[in-house]
């Protein structure tokens, strides 16, 4: 991951927790390798975790894992300044 992009998605690390940030990381890296469509299946894939026991936990981030998007989303537009 770039230094620019590291940065950005850093920003938003005091959202989750340390467990979900770091699946988060790979989340958005695979996302943004990945010539398919945008999935957490093809986002795992992408990263060589196509066979990870437990890829649920990937599926959770998005579904289950509490944040909130609002925080997300003022955080986003600050760092637009």
């Amino acid at each position: 991951m770039s230094c620019e992009l590291m940065k950005f998605v850093i920003a938003f690390a005091p959202l989750f927790s340390k467990p979900v940030f770091n699946r988060v990381k790979v989340l958005v890296t695979g996302a943004i390798l990945s010539p398919a469509s945008r999935t957490v299946a093809n986002a795992l894939r992408v990263m060589g975790l196509s066979q990870e026991k437990h890829f649920q936990n990937y599926h959770r981030v998005l579904n289950r894992a509490e944040w909130s998007c609002l925080k997300g989303s003022k955080m986003r537009v600050k760092s637009v300044d």
